[in-house]
């Protein structure tokens, strides 16, 4: 399968598919960060799957390195890469670097749980709190945009 994304040259590259030990530190100190501001989004922390980060393996890293091949393309479009509505965009490297930080991925799981009708009210409740708490306006937009399919991190080719 091939994706493509917004990521520019000298960015995308085998590296984006690795953890090392230090970006799990700096991954979960941020975490905690967030965790000691709002700790309405102690749920959203969980369900973002951050507290089970962990550091690439050297033979987790050979099975991706023999996988995985990044090539830099001047457009996706122009690559033959589309979107399978007409009202979706692609998210900007700046979206893209927000929905990959710790926050954004604990948003993502905030706007997720507080939309599920699946889960208890008193949860639904902590997510949207931590959602208006921690969040900006635009921010929020981003994660229903993203949650919505409206804008997508990465498109595959058809």
């Amino acid at each position: 399968m091939s994706t493509c994304s917004r990521k520019p040259r000298g960015i995308c590259n085998i590296n984006q598919s690795l953890v090392t030990q230090s970006e799990v530190t700096f991954q979960l100190n941020e975490t905690k960060k967030i965790s000691d501001r709002t700790p309405d989004c102690q749920e959203s922390i969980l369900q973002s799957g951050l507290m089970f980060l962990k550091p690439t393996t050297q033979a987790e890293e050979t099975n991706i390195k023999n996988i995985t091949n990044y090539q830099t393309v001047d457009s996706c479009e122009a690559s033959g890469f589309s979107l399978s509505q007409a009202s979706q965009r692609l998210a900007t490297y700046d979206e893209l670097v927000f929905m990959d930080s710790p926050g954004g991925k604990i948003g993502f799981a905030a706007i997720k749980i507080s939309a599920s009708i699946f889960l208890p009210k008193v949860n639904r409740d902590f997510a949207t709190s931590c959602l208006e708490k921690e969040f900006t306006a635009t921010e929020r937009e981003l994660l229903g945009l993203v949650k919505s399919g409206t804008v997508v991190l990465e498109m595959e080719k058809r």
